[in-house]
C-alpha cells in the first residue's frame, strides 16, 4: 500500500466524527489498520488540546502530534527529540478577545464567545458532556464566538480583522477568530519535523469536510473531501483533483482510507 512513511492528518466534527452524534466507530476499522500499519493519525481541529488528548486515547490512535483550534497549537509527543509539547503559533486569547471587542464596536454587532457562555450553555450549542464542553473553553489562541442578533457584512469584517494579522473562518457550529496561522500551516510544521526525525519526506493524507480545511487539504500530497450536509460552510468547487466520497462523517472516512489504501486516487 505504501513506499515510505506515510502520515494521515484529519480533520474531526463531521470527518472523523459524526456531525450530531460526535460517534467514531464506523471509522475504527479503517483506523486500526493504519495502527497496525505505523501510520500516524494526526487529528487537526479547532477543538481544544485538551479536548483532542483525550480524543485522541480515546479513539486509539497513539501518541501521533496534534494540531488544536485550527493551527494555533500544535503539540509533539515527546520522543527524546525537540520540539516536544506545545507549540503556540497564535496570538494569545486575552488579546483576540480585544480584537473582537472592537470589531464589534466598528461595525454594531454583539458576539458571544465560547468563553463568555457558562458550561450550559456550552453544552446545549455543542451537545457535548459536561467534562468534554468544560475542555472546549480551555482556549489558548483562538476564539469561538457567535453573534446575538443580526449579522454585520461579515466580508468587511474579515477584511478590517485581516488588516490587524488576524482571520476569521466558520465551523460547524462557530465563528472563530484567530491569527494569521492555519490548519495548513500548522501541518507543514508537523512534516517539517517528521521529515527532520525520519531523515525523509513522509507522503501526507488529509481529509476535511468543510471550508476550514482548504489550508490543510492544500498543505497534502493527497487531499480527501468528505461531504458535509450540515455544515454551514461545506467545501464547494475546490481542489477538483481531490478525492471524493459519497458518504459523510466516519462512514465517509472510513471508505476514503480503504479506498486511498487500495490504491484508488486520482
Amino acid at each position: 500500500m505504501k513506499v515510505g512513511p506515510v502520515v494521515v492528518f484529519t480533520d474531526v466534527d463531521g470527518t472523523l466524527l459524526d456531525h450530531f452524534t460526535y460517534d467514531f466507530r464506523p471509522a475504527l476499522p479503517a483506523i486500526e489498520r493504519l495502527n497496525r500499519l505505523a501510520v500516524p493519525v494526526v487529528l487537526c481541529s479547532s477543538k481544544t488540546l485538551g479536548e483532542l488528548r483525550a480524543l485522541q486515547q480515546l479513539i486509539g490512535v497513539g501518541e501521533a502530534p496534534l494540531i488544536a483550534e485550527n493551527g494555533g497549537v500544535v503539540w509533539f509527543p515527546d520522543v527524546g527529540e525537540s520540539p516536544s509539547g506545545e507549540v503556540i503559533l497564535g496570538p494569545p486569547v486575552d488579546e483576540l478577545e480585544q480584537h473582537l471587542r472592537s470589531l464589534e464596536e466598528r461595525f454594531g454587532f454583539s458576539a458571544r464567545t465560547i468563553v463568555d457562555m457558562s458550561l450550559d450553555e456550552v453544552m446545549e450549542r455543542t451537545g457535548l458532556p459536561p467534562e468534554a464542553a468544560w475542555r472546549a473553553r480551555q482556549r489558548k489562541a483562538s476564539l469561538p464566538f457567535v453573534v446575538v442578533g443580526a449579522d454585520p457584512p461579515w466580508p468587511d469584517v474579515e477584511k478590517a480583522a485581516e488588516a490587524e494579522g488576524l482571520r476569521l473562518t466558520r465551523g460547524g457550529r462557530f465563528r472563530h477568530l484567530l491569527g494569521s496561522c492555519d490548519k495548513g500551516e500548522a501541518v507543514e510544521l508537523v512534516l517539517d519535523v517528521l521529515t527532520e526525525r525520519w531523515k525523509t519526506r513522509p507522503l501526507s493524507v488529509g481529509l476535511g469536510d468543510s471550508r476550514n480545511d482548504l489550508p490543510l487539504l492544500e498543505a497534502v500530497d493527497v487531499p480527501i473531501r468528505i461531504p458535509n450536509p450540515e455544515s454551514s460552510a461545506p467545501l464547494g468547487d475546490e481542489l477538483p483533483w481531490a478525492m471524493e466520497v459519497e458518504q459523510p462523517g466516519p462512514a465517509g472516512w472510513r471508505e476514503a482510507v480503504e479506498r486511498w489504501m487500495r490504491g484508488d486516487v486520482p
